[in-house]
């Protein structure tokens, strides 16, 4: 039988590869990794991370070693990415 944790824990992995989210991958020694995940052994032990700085590369992860994986969330609100449009057109008229 499967765990409920566990089979959430799945979902929640298979959402992250599947959009392409940019993570912070915590791991239990305090190191934070960034990237995308690329897959997951589905159930098993490992995850892989496509770093940021690399595009070709691959960081195998064993689950065991990981505290936190979340989401990178935008920097900019909405305001404020509309405030720096203003800015980038040199004369204070929307870009659109």
């Amino acid at each position: 039988m499967i765990a409920i944790s566990s089979l959430s824990e799945q979902l929640y992995l298979d959402h992250l590869v599947s959009t392409g989210t940019t993570c912070n991958v915590w791991l239990v020694s305090g190191v934070r990794l960034t990237g995308v995940i690329a897959a997951h052994s589905g159930g098993g032990d490992v995850l892989w991370l496509q770093p940021q700085s690399n595009q070709d590369d691959l960081q195998m992860l064993y689950l065991q070693a990981i505290s936190t994986i979340c989401p990178v969330a935008n920097r900019l609100s909405r305001r404020a990415a509309h405030e720096l449009d203003g800015v980038l057109s040199g004369d204070g008229e929307d870009l659109r």
